[in-house]
């Protein structure tokens, strides 16, 4: 799909790492901003940080298009793949694909999907090569999921394979992919008694033909919301919900690299329904799911699992007293926890974040990432190897949405102020984004009106955004089409710091274990008794294929 030679794009382990190419990804004028912050000691706790600097927004669809269900997939070099469903003109849709190599221009829409064949739901994944494995629903008598696959500098995509049972429905198809190109699409698929059951199909090596479709969850009840998520090693994992004997929960399977699923496990408490999963799985094999769970209200509740380890118990992250929807969860290299959801009130809805450091099971206090707003936010979360996160959503009345993102450097960092990075006077929706190992981020939308068709915006180390061929930069009639800071945060909590019994400290230590017969050492955060006179040393950061 992308054709240039790779570069190593990996961050160097070194004393070092923590701050080397900071002022490249970030701009001198937010790292100096940083440092002053670090500098000024708890008073600036909590403050945020200087937003780095967004490209001005291009289209990427074809002028005027009509599009829905936009997904975006970035690697760990800032390779970028976005798929969608674009309206054909007779009411129904085709599924598009468009490719961006890092710094680069996206590229002229591919049409995926026969013209006649009407379509719905898709997604995409890319691997740290750039092969990348696109999916979708069509509708041919029944539903049924249909794949293409594109190798790293191949002309062109692959011929659709159909993976479902083309004689009974399918739908809600998610794919994942390691980065040695070991692909997994799953799909919730009828059964012959009519229940909805998941199902999972493994690539034979890339490029080389699909699977036999396997079922993941027990028959009976309807199995939906199916999520997916690789590591390095090639393990899969997937959760849905699923209706259990008095209350819909949440269920999950794993899948050893080249192994059998396992048989499903629930990963919520008894007695009151649960949600909406959402999972993160970084390259170590560590893992969090974040789902909607609820009671009087919708509460967010997360687990998490490191590696090899047990699932953890459940946590509360908002009360009764609020109501969420929209909660994401991502996980850098070491396994430390970034959530985010937005929580709704009469006249306003607030998007927040919370953070585990990893094995502690001690969450922050919730901060906020901008000030109340009067729609649903529908944020989107990415976060690289290093705990650098880009959040963006839509804030505005109905009918008047802007695009905003904040940004925040390392699992500790402030978040910065909202940036709007929409143009100014067109109506924009729908956001998606993602983030490289390298540090640069990219963010898809959908405009709506004015402008109509699929916008993306990106922040590179040093490089702007370049418009498609045939694309120019969006923007409102007489408007420019640049980024803009909204007034700063006053309603951001600092948050909450994790605890150890007198006499300890939280540190990073190095641990190692043995899995599949390869030793393995990985940093993590413990509670222990500090040496004397140590020297204290910038933690080190592993890069990791998104």
């Amino acid at each position: 799909m992308f054709n240039r030679p790779r570069t190593d794009t990996t961050r160097p382990e070194s004393d070092h790492d923590a701050s080397a190419g900071s002022a490249a990804r970030w701009g001198t004028a937010a790292l100096a901003t940083l440092c002053a912050l670090a500098l000024a000691g708890p008073s600036a706790a909590g403050a945020a940080a200087t937003p780095p600097s967004w490209s001005a927004p291009v289209a990427i669809s074809e002028p005027g298009a009509i599009v829905y269900d936009s997904h975006l997939a970035v690697d760990a070099a800032g390779d970028a793949a976005a798929i969608w469903m674009r309206g054909n003109g007779g009411g129904g849709y085709v599924a598009q694909v468009a490719t961006r190599v890092a710094g680069g221009a996206w590229s002229a829409p591919t049409t995926l999907s026969g013209l006649g064949v009407p379509v719905a739901e898709t997604a995409i994944a890319i691997d740290a090569k750039g092969d990348a494995v696109a999916v979708w629903e069509q509708y041919v008598g029944k539903e049924q999921v249909e794949v293409k696959t594109h190798a790293a500098g191949a002309p062109g995509w692959s011929g659709a394979t159909t993976l479902s049972n083309p004689l009974r429905e399918a739908d809600g198809a998610q794919v994942a992919i390691d980065p040695q190109g070991q692909a997994i699409v799953a799909w919730s698929g009828d059964d012959a008694a009519g229940h909805e059951i998941v199902q999972a199909s493994a690539e034979q090596g890339f490029g080389n033909g699909w699977g036999a479709p396997i079922s993941l969850s027990a028959p009976g009840g309807d199995a939906e919301e199916v999520k997916l998520g690789m590591d390095a090693a090639g393990d899969a994992f997937a959760v849905w919900r699923r209706p259990g004997s008095s209350n819909v929960q949440i269920e999950e399977s794993q899948r050893p690299a080249g192994g059998s699923w396992g048989s499903p496990s629930v990963l919520s408490p008894p007695g009151v329904n649960a949600i909406q999963p959402e999972l993160a799985v970084d390259a170590e094999g560590d893992a969090a799911v974040i789902w909607d769970h609820f009671a009087s209200t919708n509460i967010a509740q997360v687990t998490t699992r490191r590696a090899g380890g047990l699932w953890s118990t459940p946590h509360d992250l908002t009360g009764e007293a609020e109501n969420v929807f929209g909660q994401q969860v991502g996980l850098d290299a070491q396994g430390d926890v970034t959530a985010i959801w937005f929580e709704t009130a009469p006249g306003q809805d607030t998007v927040r974040s919370a953070t585990e450091t990893a094995g502690t099971g001690i969450w922050s206090a919730a901060t906020d990432l901008g000030p109340p707003e009067l729609s649903e936010p529908d944020p989107s979360l990415a976060v690289d190897p290093a705990g650098d996160a880009v959040v963006t959503w839509n804030v505005g009345m109905t009918g008047q949405e802007t695009i905003q993102a904040a940004a925040r450097k390392g699992q500790d960092g402030a978040w910065s102020v909202p940036t709007t990075i929409s143009a100014p006077g067109v109506r924009s929706i729908d956001t998606a984004t993602g983030i490289a190992a390298t540090g640069g981020a990219v963010a898809l939308w959908r405009n709506v009106g004015n402008g109509e068709g699929l916008v993306s915006s990106n922040y590179d180390p040093g490089v702007e955004e370049v418009p498609a061929a045939g694309s120019s930069a969006v923007s409102a009639p007489g408007a420019g089409g640049s980024s803009t800071a909204s007034p700063p945060v006053t309603t951001a909590r600092t948050p909450g710091k994790a605890t150890c019994p007198k006499g300890k400290a939280l540190r990073k230590v190095k641990v190692r274990s043995r899995a599949k017969g390869k030793k393995r050492s990985k940093t993590v955060t413990r509670c222990v008794k500090p040496a004397p006179h140590r020297k204290k040393h910038p933690r080190h950061h592993k890069a990791n294929g998104r």
